[in-house]
């Protein structure tokens, strides 16, 4: 199953789709419509057809998530910190 596609449908026509371009989180990258050869792909449409499309996914996620959007972002921005605190908390309490 291709990722995003249960949700392709909903948000082609659904409120308040991805429109391109959109800036990153922090404004600093613009993202036009992802290409790949001659085919330009739509998140709406296509949903996360490749990875290529993850920054499409992000955006899309903080759209959803409405008035919850700015917490959304900064959550997943520091999953990876977290992930790293909680390995460090298994090693620290493992026996041994």
């Amino acid at each position: 199953m291709q990722m995003g596609s249960a949700r392709r449908e909903d948000r082609a026509g659904g409120p308040d789709p991805v429109t391109n371009p959109f800036r990153s989180y922090d404004g600093s990258v613009a993202f036009d419509r992802e290409r790949s050869g001659t085919r330009v792909y739509d998140i709406n449409h296509d949903g996360v057809a490749h990875y290529g499309l993850y920054p499409d996914w992000i955006e899309d996620a903080r759209k959803v998530a409405g008035s919850e959007g700015e917490t959304l972002m900064q959550e997943m921005g520091r999953g990876a910190e977290a992930y790293l605190q909680m390995w460090e908390r298994a090693r620290a309490s493992a026996p041994g």
